[in-house]
């Protein structure tokens, strides 16, 4: 399946574009040679034709045309109507199936707009409108009226789309912010989110019941201008001062009937808007302080939030365009991870086992669907699963940035897998040595990668024994586990020493106690039902307080993506860290001896397993 967007480098046209790569679609975008370079990676872009429809062999084989241009309104909207009716013929003469247009609410009555609720079928503005938009985008329909019987169009309409990388939205939060007055001439804003925009693109492009068809796509709520200056007020001075409390809560503003009817979107499109317009406003402003900061128009400032929080309250996504595995997402500090790293820009491959990926599909689907999730089906644990993951990653994509071993599994009993090791190494200890192992070749070709051994504290009281690596002596759940964390450590200081040079840094991060791990504190007593009511209130109310005196799981989370986000400088090769800073670990894991044996021991094990694919 071929695409072709115009627009590709704006707002909507990069978002849809990602998402028909996602889908399985080779697309080809319209940027000028100056915008090129900021198009989605994976899409194919050339300049708009000199002469009007001469688009050559770039619509061969399309079957889809999305034109995203209207989600914003261009400078010059005429002669972008014009550039574009001349696409549509030239799409129609090609056989192309499927036109999307994102059109321009302008296409109804202004006055309509502003005191009613519009439904597709009206009432429209007069062609004979002053206003050069409207005419535009009464043009556009036209144009699609005129296809042949074998080209299927849909027309999405919308008022203007909000989102922080759209210039025009900036400039109108920035409006409102700076003189509290609302924009001229509107009485009521009912925008739609872009990234939900761009998903009902692609619902139109796939759906056989949108064909033929026009549907208006607005957010859930519409909100009256002058709030709308109001809450751009209150949101610059939150944003600006950190003292004054009174401005932190939203006030409840006076409720405003919706500009568009959605209705028909919801029952052909399945459109189920969720992003509020506050939240919009919320996040433009903030884009929109950050570039007076960066511009030199505010004072600079120093975050109190740990870098990788950071970048994601700023909206920035240093990660962009680098692969990061995470071996297994099983806690609410991994979850949490997962969601960082994904904001943070990152394409992340997760090994998950069955029963883990249904609650990672539900948080993270849409990432899935966009293509920045891979889920790899499997059981670090066993090193034929292993193995058959690495391959794929050696595949595709080939380059691993930065790696997260991230397990931690406590079994209560000794259990060996179906490979014969202990479950508890295997999973800790093992499986990930041998995964960072196949994964070298990746890891060099990114020139800078880093490997991160995310430990928990429970290795510092558990020695380890090369002899008895798989507690077949004597069995102790949290002795077992501690022991395979502090192996983890060990082997990761001798592989530090074996990549020096190589462009691979691997570091220990040890968390710390997070909320979820209950295990760490001491069991309520067996004889719990022979305590009086007081006491036993008593000891769980003290077992409470303990918990929440633990930390938070998105707090463990944001200190392991600190790691991806600084430099070498920061994060030296053979690093240790604690969540506090820099420090040095127990005396026990530096033996640098037992460190060489249990590294050479441990790939003993693991290679001796037979590939189980």
């Amino acid at each position: 399946m071929r695409a072709l967007i115009s627009d590709v480098c704006g707002p909507l046209g990069k978002r849809v574009a990602e998402r028909l790569l996602a889908a399985g679609y080779e697309v080809t975008g319209l940027a000028s040679p100056e915008e090129a370079d900021r198009a989605p990676e994976g899409v194919r872009t050339g300049p708009w034709p000199k002469t009007p429809g001469r688009f050559g062999r770039r619509l061969a084989r399309v079957s889809l045309v999305v034109i995203p241009d209207f989600a914003t309104p261009p400078e010059e909207p005429e002669q972008a109507a014009a550039d574009i009716a001349g696409l549509i013929a030239a799409a129609d003469k090609a056989g192309v199936a499927r036109i999307v247009l994102v059109n321009s609410a302008a296409v109804y009555d202004p006055v309509a707009l502003q005191s009613a609720t519009v439904d597709e079928n009206g009432p429209f503005v007069s062609a004979q409108t002053a206003d050069p938009l409207a005419r535009a985008a009464i043009a556009l329909e036209r144009a699609l009226s005129d296809l042949s019987e074998d080209a299927q169009a849909t027309v999405l309409r919308c008022l203007p789309v909000l989102s922080r990388d759209c210039p025009a939205a900036r400039a109108a939060i920035r409006d409102m912010w700076r003189t509290g007055q609302p924009q001229a001439g509107l009485g009521r804003l009912h925008p739609v989110d872009v990234d939900e925009l761009a998903d009902m693109v692609l619902a139109a492009a796939e759906r056989p019941g949108a064909a033929g068809l026009a549907f208006n796509l607005a957010g859930p709520v519409a909100v009256g201008a002058d709030s709308a200056a109001a809450e751009c007020q209150r949101l610059g001075k939150m944003l600006l001062d950190d003292t004054d409390t009174t401005i932190r809560v939203r006030p409840v503003y006076p409720e405003v009937p919706p500009v568009l009817n959605t209705a028909r979107a919801v029952q052909v499109l399945g459109f189920r808007p969720r992003k509020r317009v506050w939240v919009n406003f919320a996040e433009i402003l903030q884009e929109v302080i950050r570039r007076d900061r960066d511009g030199g128009l505010l004072p600079p400032v120093r975050s109190s939030l740990p870098p990788a929080l950071t970048a994601v309250e700023a909206g920035q996504t240093p990660l962009a365009g680098k692969h990061v595995v995470v071996t297994e997402a099983a806690t609410p500090a991994t979850r949490e991870l997962v969601s960082l790293l994904l904001r943070l820009g990152a394409h992340l491959h997760v090994v998950t086992r069955p029963e883990d990926a249904a609650a990672l599909q539900a948080r993270f689907g849409d990432f899935e669907k966009a293509g920045k999730l891979d889920l790899l089906h499997g059981d670090i644990a066993l090193m034929g699963d292993v193995r058959r993951i690495a391959g794929q990653l050696c595949q595709t994509p080939g380059q691993i940035d930065l790696l997260f071993n991230t397990v931690l599994r406590l079994h209560d009993t000794r259990e060996e897998t179906a490979e014969g090791h202990e479950r508890s190494v295997a999973a800790n200890l093992l499986g990930q040595l041998l995964l960072t192992d196949l994964l070298a070749g990746p890891l060099q070709a990114a020139q800078d990668a880093l490997v991160v051994n995310v430990v928990n504290n429970s290795y510092a009281d558990c020695p380890v024994d090369p002899d008895d690596l798989e507690s077949r002596i004597v069995y102790a759940p949290l002795m077992a586990m501690g022991r395979a964390q502090a192996a983890l450590m060990m082997c990761g200081f001798v592989l530090s020493g074996m990549t020096e040079g190589s462009g691979i840094r691997v570091a220990t991060l040890v968390p710390r106690a997070e909320r979820s791990e209950t295990w760490r504190l001491p069991p309520l007593s067996q004889d719990n039902e022979m305590l009086g009511a007081q006491e036993r209130q008593r000891r769980e109310t003290l077992r409470n307080r303990a918990v929440m005196q633990m930390t938070s799981p998105r707090d463990v989370a944001s200190h392991i993506a600190d790691l991806a986000v600084q430099g070498p400088e920061v994060v030296r090769n053979g690093g240790f860290f604690v969540m506090e800073g820099q420090d040095n670990p127990v005396p026990h894991v530096l033996d640098q001896e037992i460190a060489e044996r249990l590294w050479q021991r441990c790939l003993a094990l693991a290679d001796a397993t037979p590939d189980a694919t």
